[in-house]
């Protein structure tokens, strides 16, 4: 699977933490926002896609805290 159109998986996942999980608008939004980074710098769901994916984000200059948040909110996928 690549980037956010993995076949609606992201926003499947977005809806199932908004309704069933009940979390909180911002959480929600933290949630996208990392789906989005996902996407921008070509995430693949897999060890290897993901290892490049915290690369690319780190080599583009993202924060720490940035590349951490938005590690820790695709994690949750």
């Amino acid at each position: 699977m690549t980037n956010t159109d993995s076949n609606g998986l992201d926003a499947q996942f977005l809806r199932e933490k908004e309704i069933l999980d009940r979390c909180a608008p911002r959480t929600v939004s933290s949630y996208r926002d990392a789906w989005k980074a996902f996407a921008r710098y070509s995430g693949e769901v897999s060890g290897p896609g993901l290892k490049a994916w915290v690369m690319a984000m780190t080599e583009a200059g993202l924060t720490p805290r940035s590349i951490n948040s938005f590690a820790s909110g695709v994690n949750s996928f």
